[in-house]
């Protein structure tokens, strides 16, 4: 997996904020980078009680250890919902699912 490391976007939902009238105003996405290698599940070891990451078809391994569960990332030219976080060892492992995009 070290041979795979690539430098990724995180894309963070905009914030949503109401004006007098009780409309929606939503708010630019930010986005940031960071680097992450990512790859399949397959003969992945770490069992863990929850359906997010049994569910979840690829695994991610970054340094990074502000990312949260509604984010999604961009690496390339696909898509990666965040479905589950583990932050407890040195590195941070994610659990992703693709996005399917059209024409993929």
């Amino acid at each position: 997996m070290i041979n795979h490391i690539r430098k990724a976007t995180v894309l963070i939902p905009s914030t949503v904020t109401y004006d007098k009238y009780n409309e929606k105003i939503e708010g630019e996405p930010n986005s940031r980078t960071i680097t992450i290698a990512i790859s399949l599940r397959t003969g992945s070891t770490q069992i863990i009680n929850s359906v997010k990451s049994i569910n979840s078809d690829y695994i991610g391994v970054t340094s990074d250890k502000e990312l949260k569960e509604n984010q999604q990332i961009v690496c390339g030219d696909w898509i990666y919902n965040i479905d589950y976080i583990d932050i407890l060892g040195r590195k941070t492992i994610l659990y992703l699912t693709r996005v399917k995009q059209y024409g993929n």
